[in-house]
C-alpha cells in the first residue's frame, strides 16, 4: 500500500508538470500573436502613387444657334471695289457704269427669270424680265448707277416708267415709279433719288414693289448680276379662297 501511494504521487507530479508546460506554451503563443498584430497595425499604409490614380473628367458642350438677319440696305456709301491679285487685294476706283446699287431695299420679292410663271394679275403664263424689290408705296427710288435720264413715261402694263442710260451700253428701267424733280436728258449720280414707289398694273395683285429691268446691248439681264451687295428673298404665303354655293 505504501508503494502504491508513492507511485501515484510521482504520476501526479509528472502530469502536473506537463500541464504547466502546455499552459506556458499557450501563453507564449498568445503573447506572440498579440505582438505581431500590434506591430502590423502600427506599420504605415502605402499611399497610391499619382500614376495609379484614375481621374474622370466630364466635358459639357453647349451648342448655340444664332439666327442671322441681313438688314435691308439703301445705298452703299463706298465707291470702290476690290480686285483680287495673286497674294494681295488692291482697291481701285470703280468706273461709273461698273458700280450698281440697290434702288430701294435689297429684299427680293420675285427674281429675274426666263422661265414662265403664272401671273395672277394677267391670268396667264409669263416670263419675268426684271427683279421685283419689296417696298412700301411712297418709298424713295434711287438711280442704280451714274447715268442720264432717257425717258419718263406712262405704260398701260408697267405704270409710271423711268428709263436711264449708262456707260457700256447699259439701260435700266424702273417700273411703278412716280418721277421726282427730274427731267429727260438730266445726268444723275448713283444713289440719287429719281422718284417714289407707286404701283405696277401688270403685277397689281402682288405686294407693293419696284419692278426693275436691265438691258445690256439690247438683251435683258438679271439686275442682281450688276448690283454690288447681298439680297434677302422675301417669301409670301399664298392664300386660297374656297367658295361654297
Amino acid at each position: 500500500m505504501k508503494y502504491s501511494d508513492e507511485f501515484e504521487t510521482e504520476e501526479e507530479k509528472k502530469s502536473s508538470g506537463k500541464g504547466f508546460y502546455i499552459a506556458l506554451a499557450i501563453c507564449l503563443i498568445a503573447i506572440c500573436g498579440i505582438a505581431v498584430t500590434t506591430f502590423v497595425s502600427t506599420l504605415p499604409k502605402d499611399e497610391p502613387e499619382s500614376g495609379d490614380q484614375t481621374t474622370v473628367s466630364t466635358t459639357t458642350t453647349t451648342r448655340s444657334v444664332q439666327q442671322v438677319v441681313i438688314p435691308a440696305t439703301d445705298v452703299k456709301d463706298d465707291r470702290t471695289t476690290t480686285t483680287a491679285a495673286t497674294a494681295t487685294t488692291t482697291a481701285k476706283p470703280t468706273e461709273a457704269a461698273d458700280l450698281f446699287v440697290f434702288p430701294v431695299s435689297n429684299r427680293v420679292l420675285r427674281p429675274f427669270s426666263k422661265t414662265h410663271y403664272f401671273s395672277d394679275t394677267l391670268g396667264e403664263w409669263v416670263t419675268h424680265n426684271g427683279v421685283d424689290f419689296a417696298a412700301e408705296a411712297g418709298d424713295k427710288v434711287k438711280a442704280a448707277a451714274d447715268g442720264t435720264i432717257k425717258s419718263i413715261r406712262q405704260d398701260a402694263l408697267w405704270g409710271d416708267v423711268i428709263e436711264m442710260e449708262h456707260d457700256g451700253n447699259v439701260i435700266t428701267r424702273y417700273c411703278g415709279v412716280t418721277a421726282a424733280s427730274i427731267a429727260e436728258g438730266q445726268s444723275v449720280k448713283a444713289g440719287e433719288e429719281i422718284g417714289a414707289v407707286s404701283s405696277v398694273p401688270a403685277e397689281v395683285l402682288d405686294p407693293t414693289h419696284l419692278h426693275m429691268e436691265v438691258m445690256v446691248n439690247g438683251t435683258y439681264t438679271d439686275p442682281l448680276t450688276l448690283i454690288q451687295g447681298q439680297t434677302v428673298v422675301v417669301t409670301t404665303a399664298a392664300t386660297t379662297t374656297t367658295t361654297t354655293k
